[in-house]
């Protein structure tokens, strides 16, 4: 049930502007990092980049971003 929260909670801040804090790379090649509402994002960024993002897409707990 968790899980199933989480994916829903992630699945409504689709479309949102955040600011994100890239601290990790992912396997994907992408950077990782997390909104203040501590949902995990990916997106094409630098490590320690801060940046605004738009939300594009959830992919079961994993949001995708693009930098604006």
């Amino acid at each position: 049930i968790g899980n199933q929260l989480e994916s829903a909670f992630v699945q409504g801040l689709v479309g949102s502007e955040q600011q994100v804090l890239f601290e990790t790379q992912a396997d994907d090649g992408l950077w990782e990092g997390y909104t203040p509402q501590y949902a995990r994002v990916r997106a094409q960024a630098g490590p320690g980049e801060l940046c605004r993002v738009r939300l594009e897409r959830a992919q079961g707990t994993v949001l995708y971003a693009s930098k604006l």
